[in-house]
């Protein structure tokens, strides 16, 4: 980073300077970046995941870029996620948490878009463990659940 703000030419004749503070600016944010909890720890390191998370960002993103749009006749704001195109698995986690990093919306609205993510996964993770059982929820008669429970026991599934 530093050879390339070093090739940077700058027509004022306090360049190194004017470097310097930029640098530091950079290096001071990079540090409020990198002290913030991280927002996706609960989120697991599998494929699947960060597609999913991904995907959701996106269309978070391009409900959000359509609605100013809209709002201001034609006008085109690029999203975040316009901003990477990752190629596997490992450039998705970073472009993810990358996109996170650089929201620059209302605090509210970034939590709010990771407290439904969450509550998102949850609730996929539920149904994920739930697919190998039937919810049985019905009245039944005294007589019927007697027999039933004469039946279990005499073909021993009880």
């Amino acid at each position: 980073i530093a050879t390339l703000f070093d090739s940077i030419i700058i027509p004022t004749p306090p360049v190194m300077h004017l470097k310097k503070q930029v640098m530091e600016k950079l290096k001071d944010q990079w540090k409020i970046i990198y002290n913030k909890p991280q927002p996706l720890k609960w989120l697991p390191d599998e494929e699947d995941a960060v597609l999913w998370a991904w995907n959701n960002l996106q269309k978070v993103q391009k409900d959000k870029t359509s609605y100013i749009s809209n709002l201001y006749m034609g006008l085109k704001a690029p999203g975040l996620t316009t901003w990477f195109t990752p190629l596997n698995h490992a450039e998705r986690n970073l472009a993810l948490r990358a996109a996170l990093d650089l929201w620059d919306d209302a605090p509210d609205t970034k939590r709010l878009f990771l407290l439904n993510l969450n509550k998102a996964w949850n609730q996929q993770k539920l149904r994920q463990s739930r697919t190998d059982k039937k919810a049985l929820n019905t009245y039944l008669k005294n007589e019927t659940k007697m027999r039933l429970d004469f039946m279990a026991e005499r073909s021993g599934v009880r």
